[in-house]
């Protein structure tokens, strides 16, 4: 059984994403962990270093609020470096459950609103789980 600590957190219906700028590399911390009505992170970068210095291979889990929508896609793959249309190894997720697949994401050096992080290639609005930057 897999053991998840909740480092970022976003309200149901809040009107931009996370206002994180950190590329996901756990830096970024901000509002309390105590307030889920509101955007919340805590400092994760200690994960990010020993991930860079291959000492272990964690996994990242982005989740809808009501746990209906998620993705399981190692940290390494995510966020090992910056690309651009680049296909990701994604573990599982609510679309396939039990099998892995790939799906293209982007990761833009310099554009905080970065990585993108979704369910399927192809797919906008309603499987994206994850943007950085406060982006709209």
């Amino acid at each position: 059984m897999c053991e998840w600590s909740h480092v970022r957190h976003l309200p149901a219906g809040y009107s931009t994403w996370h206002p994180a700028y950190d590329h996901l590399r756990g830096t970024n911390k901000y509002g309390s962990t105590k307030d889920n009505s509101n955007p919340w992170s805590v400092d994760f970068s200690a994960v990010y270093d020993a991930i860079i210095e291959r000492s272990f291979s964690p996994s990242f889990l982005f989740m809808t609020g009501d746990k209906h929508i998620w993705l399981e896609a190692g940290v390494q793959a995510i966020i090992g470096t910056y690309y651009t249309d680049l296909e990701v190894h994604v573990t599982k997720s609510s679309l396939s459950p039990n099998s892995a697949y790939n799906v293209i994401l982007s990761n833009i050096e310099g554009n905080t609103n970065y990585p993108v992080v979704k369910l399927s290639t192809g797919c906008e609005k309603k499987c994206v789980l994850y943007k950085g930057g406060s982006a709209h």
